[in-house]
C-alpha cells in the first residue's frame, strides 16, 4: 500500500510561552506538520469502511483489519531530526512533556492537559488546545506530534509515562534455536548463542552456516554485539569466577583480549560504534547500564534505569533482558519482561506495563520510545503475547534499522516494526520553558 500523504492532515502548530503571572506571551513559534505512516493507514482504513460496508453481509470475504490508532495523545520532545515522513514509525527525542485527550490537573511534571474552553471541531478542522503549568514540561521543546495511547501516569508510577503502541510482526523466519543471545550483522550475517560458549553463524534467514567455539576465552556467555567498524563479534561472559570480554571475527577467530572486567552478573550486550554496553540487574527493576572500554574492559562511565513496576494482585517486576544499539538515532534499545508469567497468558495484563522496549541515550535521558511488546499480526488482527514471555528462554535483539527490528521467538526469528507515531512537527526554531512560565499547544488539523 503507497503511503500517499493527504494534503487534509496538514495541521498549523502555535506553541506560545506565557509568563505565569502576567499571562504576557514571551515567546511563540509556528509550525506544521507531516502526516506519519501510522496515522495514514489508519485514515485509509476509515475511509474504506464507508465503501465496504454491507459486502460482508452478502457473501463478500472481508479480510481489512484495523491498523493501531497514533492519535490518542500529543507528545513534546527534544528532537530537531530532520523530518522523513517515509520512514518516521515512532516520536524520536526526549520527552518534555504529553498530554491526553483527557483534562488533568496534578503535580505530574510532565502532563498537561487540553484547554476545554477553547476546542473546536467543524467540517474544514480540528482545534485542539493543550495547556501545560509552570512545574510541567521544562526544558527544550523541538518536536510536537500526536502519539500512540498513554497508559501509565509519571506521577505516580515514577518513571515516566509508557505510550502503548503495539509492535507489528512483519515477516517471520524459523531458526533452529532458541537463542538467549542474538546480534545482528547485517542483511546476510548474524550470530546466536544458548548462553554456553558455542556461537551459531546465521545467514540472511537466520539458518545455521556454521558455529565456532569460545571456551578458550568463556565458561559461559552473557551477551554477544557485533561491532560493524572491525567486523568484530564481541562477547561477554565467565571466565571461572571472573567477567572478560574478547572479540572474533566471523570465522570465530581471536581478534582482541580477552580483557577483565569489574565482576558483577551482566545482562546481554551492544556496542555503539566505540565501547560496549551492557546491563545489571540491582533490585528488582532498578537496573544499571555500564560502558566498557574495549581496549582494557575498564570501566568508563554507567547511568541507572528503572522499568515499569506493576503493583496490585499481578505482581512482580520487569526485568531487562535484551540490549541493542541504534546508529540512526545514537541509542540504546532495552527490552524488557514480566518476572511473573503466570499473568503472561491474559491479555487482561495491561501490555504497556507488562513489557516494553525502552530508549536511553548515552548520558541515560530516556528517549519516548517505550513500545509495548506485545506482538500484533497484521495478517490476523491477532496479539502473540509471547514475544515478553520471561518464562521462555529468548530474550535478546537487535536492530535493523530506526523503525525495525530483529527479535527471536522460540524457534522463529520476527521482524518487527515499532509503531505509534500519527504526526509530526519540527519546530522552526526550540521553545524553552522553565518554571516560571506556562505553555500554550495549539494544534488546529485541517480537512481542506
Amino acid at each position: 500500500m503507497k503511503n500517499h500523504r493527504p494534503d487534509f492532515y496538514t495541521a498549523n502548530i502555535t506553541l506560545q510561552l506565557r509568563d505565569s503571572i502576567t499571562d504576557r506571551i514571551i515567546d511563540e513559534v509556528h509550525s506544521k506538520n507531516f502526516a506519519a505512516n501510522q496515522v495514514i493507514r489508519q485514515a485509509k482504513w476509515q475511509q474504506r469502511q464507508q465503501y465496504k460496508t454491507g459486502l460482508s453481509g452478502i457473501g463478500s470475504s472481508d479480510t481489512d483489519y484495523t491498523p493501531h490508532s497514533a492519535t490518542q495523545a500529543i507528545a513534546l520532545t527534544d528532537s530537531s531530526l530532520t523530518p522523513d515522513p517515509a520512514n518516521e514509525w515512532t516520536m524520536p527525542g526526549k520527552l518534555i512533556g504529553y498530554a491526553t485527550k483527557s483534562a488533568y490537573a496534578g503535580p505530574d511534571p510532565l502532563r498537561g492537559t487540553p484547554n476545554i474552553t477553547t476546542l473546536e471541531a467543524n467540517e474544514n478542522y480540528s482545534k485542539w488546545v493543550f495547556d501545560w503549568p509552570t512545574n510541567a514540561g521544562n526544558g527544550t521543546i523541538n518536536s510536537v506530534g500526536w502519539v500512540s495511547t498513554v497508559y501509565v501516569n509519571s506521577a505516580t508510577d515514577g518513571t515516566g509515562p509508557c505510550f502503548l503502541s503495539s509492535c507489528t510482526i512483519e515477516q517471520t523466519w524459523s531458526t533452529p534455536q532458541t537463542w538467549r543471545y542474538f546480534a545482528r550483522a547485517n542483511a546476510n550475517l548474524a550470530f546466536g548463542s544458548l548462553a554456553n560458549t558455542v556461537v551459531y553463524v546465521l545467514n540472511s534467514t537466520y539458518q545455521q552456516t556454521t558455529t565456532f567455539n569460545v571456551n578458550g576465552q568463556f565458561t559461559a556467555v552473557r551477551g554477544i554485539a557485533w561491532d560493524s567498524g572491525n567486523s568484530f563479534l564481541w562477547v561477554i561472559g565467565d571466565n571461572g569466577a571472573a567477567r572478560v570480554i574478547a572479540a572474533y571475527n566471523s570465522s570465530g577467530v581471536l581478534q582482541t583480549g580477552p580483557h577483565t572486567l569489574t565482576t558483577r552478573s551482566y545482562i546481554a550486550l551492544a556496542h555503539d560504534g566505540t565501547k560496549l554496553w551492557s546491563m545489571t540487574q540491582n533490585t528488582n527493576n532498578q537496573h544499571t547500564m555500564w560502558s566498557i572500554n574495549t581496549s582494557n574492559g575498564s570501566d568508563i562511565s554507567n547511568f541507572n534505569f528503572t522499568t515499569y513496576y506493576n503493583t496490585g494482585d499481578r505482581s512482580g517486576y520487569n526485568l531487562a533482558v535484551g540490549l541493542c544499539w541504534d546508529p540512526s538515532t545514537q541509542r540504546l534499545l532495552v527490552r524488557t519482561a514480566h518476572t511473573n508469567s503466570y499473568y503472561y497468558g491474559s491479555l487482561n495484563f495491561p501490555s504497556g506495563v507488562a513489557a516494553a522496549l525502552y530508549a536511553y541515550d548515552t548520558s541515560g535521558n530516556e528517549q519516548l520510545v517505550n513500545v509495548s511488546l506485545v506482538g500484533y499480526s497484521a495478517a490476523s488482527a491477532s496479539y502473540n503475547t509471547y514475544l515478553w514471555n520471561m518464562s521462555t528462554p529468548y530474550h535478546d535483539f537487535d536492530v535493523i534499522d530506526s523503525s525495525q527490528f530483529a527479535m527471536p521467538q522460540g524457534s522463529n526469528v520476527h521482524r518487527v516494526r515499532l509503531t505509534g507515531l500519527g504526526t509530526r512537527s519540527k519546530l522552526d526554531s526550540p521553545v524553552v520553558k522553565t518554571n516560571t512560565q506556562t505553555l500554550k499547544v495549539i494544534y488546529q488539523i485541517n480537512y481542506v
